[in-house]
């Protein structure tokens, strides 16, 4: 079996570095979005109420919604998705972006990809808050689609037999 040399182009990792930041500072204003929103609706623990503008209001995990409007729990509820979700793909997505980026077949595709990526993180959120189902689902789309063009970019790239390579 031959060497494998890896080759990281300047452009790419620059691009990986920034689409990193970006995505950990997303998910960090997720995070205290939906921190922020769990108090109306009485979701956290009960010694958070600390930490909260309204003292007179009770944390109960968010088991006993009555007194609540559908608003406060939607709002939680929503939230609570957005950071779900990011939960499921970003550490896929970053784990992907920095390991294909040690060996892939085009630095101009890993750069594209990695952009398309992190914005399509970002279009998902802002459309998840707004309310905006379609074009949020395909926002989700051009994620995923954006990872497997990665892994495609650096399997090609490798001596394993894909579509669309020469092996």
């Amino acid at each position: 079996m031959a060497d494998l040399t890896l080759a990281v182009g300047a452009g790419a990792l620059k691009t990986t570095i920034v689409c990193t930041a970006a995505l950990y500072v997303k998910y960090l204003a997720c995070l205290v979005a939906q921190a922020g929103k769990s108090f109306p609706a009485s979701a956290r623990a009960p010694e958070d109420k600390v930490f909260d503008s309204d003292k007179t209001r009770e944390q109960k995990w968010g088991k006993d919604t009555s007194g609540l409007s559908s608003e406060e729990i939607e709002a939680d509820a929503r939230w609570r998705r957005i950071v779900g979700n990011d939960v499921e793909s970003i550490p896929f997505g970053v784990i992907v972006m920095w390991g294909t980026l040690l060996k892939n077949g085009s630095n101009l595709v890993h750069q594209r990809a990695t952009i398309s990526y992190t914005l399509a993180r970002y279009f998902h959120t802002l459309l998840y808050i707004n309310k905006i189902p379609v074009p949020r689902f395909l926002s989700w789309i051009v994620g995923h689609l954006s990872v497997l063009t990665l892994l495609w970019n650096s399997l090609r790239s490798v001596d394993v037999p894909v579509i669309g390579t020469k092996n």
